[in-house]
């Protein structure tokens, strides 16, 4: 049951939504070549990469201790499957961002 609109958000009834996931990539010349995504802990296989659809980068509050920077790919894996996904080069971590 969600709460009346009129009431005023409570910071420890909040949730982020569409958090990006950790993934596994395999790289060759820094693309991505293999993935393998973890289901509650779990690895599953890997697929193949059939084809980068895009690429692009975002970097942005660069005032900060710690500035995002990322690399975006657009991707269709060898079960067709569409993902998105992101280096975060300040971190070196893949991560899988849904939409």
């Amino acid at each position: 049951m969600e709460p009346h609109p009129r009431t005023s958000p409570r910071p420890d009834g909040l949730r982020p939504v569409n958090s990006p996931r950790p993934v596994e990539v395999e790289t060759v010349d820094a693309q991505p070549q293999q993935i393998r995504f973890h289901d509650r802990g779990a690895a599953g296989p890997l697929h193949a990469v059939d084809q980068i659809d895009e690429v692009w980068r975002v970097v942005d509050e660069w005032w900060r201790p710690t500035p995002i920077e990322r690399t975006y790919y657009r991707l269709t894996l060898d079960d067709d499957r569409l993902v998105t996904l992101f280096h975060d080069t300040v971190a070196d971590r893949w991560f899988l961002q849904r939409y």
